[in-house]
């Protein structure tokens, strides 16, 4: 589906602001319109000019312009109202590329001193990938995050996918990854951990989860509770055993591919009984669903995943919910899903999301993380990829970011505005 822009309405007239796209898809603008508060600069130029200065400014994600000076504005900006004579955007919608490089499979976590980290796929000469940032928007390549892997990890084609890190404590991290086993094309899922987000993460000896016989176990996730409890979720790989066609599974009979959730202790390593089953494919998600990451708001749990197959145009990002971590979930269907789709704001195969998890999203009440606004409205911070190039998966994926969804009821909005 195409996505909508939201409609704001201003408290005091019924006016509504209509966005529309601006700087080639990185902003959201509109006339007679204006933010409160947030102003991080004035600077002199033309109301043309004003979405490049936000764009070029650290921390900004919302401008506004009038007579001849634009308002650089931080997260604490309030929300839209009307404004006869001004412009007003702002740049945090789906589609922003905030790693112009091959970083596949993102995932995120806020440290609780306040930095934001992003790990990805093997590439770029390192073993897992890492970024860094203190806005969310401007990232830097930082050193590899794991530079020696598993000892069960093939040596020749370690295969190491979709890793995620997150914070058990003060001084206490663990990082879930995939890699492949020797002489098979199997991938189990491993574990790492640190004392600092960056690393380097010492990896266990052993693998933590495997399944071989179903093809294998990819894309872990990890998943704090409101309760406290943890979680991993995991994609059993079947259709790494599947019969051929596209991504393998697309020649009858078609191999399952599910969502598990494994309970784990606060070590988020030590396995808590049986994993259950979350979500399968469908006929309508082609041959596979994958990259799962669960998010909780207000009584729902969003569980995120991607359908199709990656290295096609068809591959998606859509989400499931339920009011019980285990469920049942329900996978949503139009006109709320998928949430993006190739062509949207030119955005070539979307898919590996990752969303910000109770741990981040509670972290003001944890670690009081002062410095971070909006504490008790309904956002999160969203990661995924999409191709680099726009067009095919040839010169790698690139790593999208958005801060500009909204959960409510059971329903995810993207670009929600302000």
């Amino acid at each position: 589906m195409k996505l909508t822009l939201v409609t704001l309405l201003a408290a005091s007239a019924v006016q509504a602001i209509s966005w529309q796209q601006g700087n080639n898809g990185a902003v959201l603008w509109s006339n007679d319109c204006d933010w409160s508060g947030g102003d991080i600069a004035a600077i002199a130029t033309t109301g043309e000019d004003c979405a490049t200065q936000c764009l070029a400014t650290v921390g900004c994600v919302k401008f506004s312009w009038r007579s001849g000076t634009c308002w650089v504005k931080n997260y604490s900006a309030g929300s839209a109202f009307v404004s006869s004579g001004e412009m007003c955007g702002f740049t945090f919608g789906a589609y922003n590329q905030a790693i112009a490089q091959d970083f596949a499979d993102p995932s995120i976590m806020l440290d609780s001193g306040g930095t934001w980290y992003a790990v990805a796929t093997s590439g770029n000469g390192k073993t897992v990938q890492q970024a860094s940032s203190q806005d969310f928007y401007h990232w830097t390549i930082i050193n590899d995050a794991l530079p020696a892997v598993g000892a069960w990890v093939d040596p020749t084609n370690t295969g190491i996918w979709a890793p995620e890190v997150r914070q058990l404590g003060q001084g206490s991290y663990v990082m879930y990854y995939t890699g492949k086993l020797p002489g098979q094309n199997s991938h189990c899922i491993g574990t790492a951990t640190a004392s600092t987000p960056a690393g380097p993460y010492n990896p266990a000896p052993n693998p933590l989860i495997c399944n071989v016989a179903q093809g294998g176990v990819i894309d872990p996730s990890g998943f704090e509770d409101v309760t406290g409890a943890r979680y991993i979720l995991y994609k059993i790989d079947g259709n790494n055993v599947g019969n051929g066609g596209v991504c393998g599974n697309t020649v009858a009979p078609i191999h399952s591919t599910p969502i598990m959730l494994q309970a784990v202790g606060n070590d988020g390593v030590t396995l808590i009984g049986n994993p259950i089953q979350l979500i399968d494919r469908g006929a309508a998600d082609g041959p596979l669903i994958e990259a799962p990451s669960l998010v909780y708001w207000d009584g729902w749990y969003y569980l995120f995943f991607s359908s199709n197959c990656y290295s096609t145009p068809q591959y998606d990002i859509s989400y499931a919910v339920a009011t019980s971590v285990t469920g049942p979930y329900t996978k949503v269907g139009a006109p709320n899903a998928p949430l993006l789709i190739t062509g949207d704001y030119n955005l070539s195969s979307p898919g590996g999301a990752t969303a910000i998890n109770v741990l981040s999203m509670f972290a003001y009440k944890k670690y009081n993380l002062s410095f971070l606004s909006k504490v008790d409205d309904e956002y999160v911070n969203f990661v995924f990829h999409a191709n680099l190039n726009g067009q095919n998966i040839n010169n790698g994926r690139a790593m999208y970011a958005t801060a500009n969804i909204c959960l409510n009821n059971g329903v995810v909005t993207l670009n929600c505005a302000m």
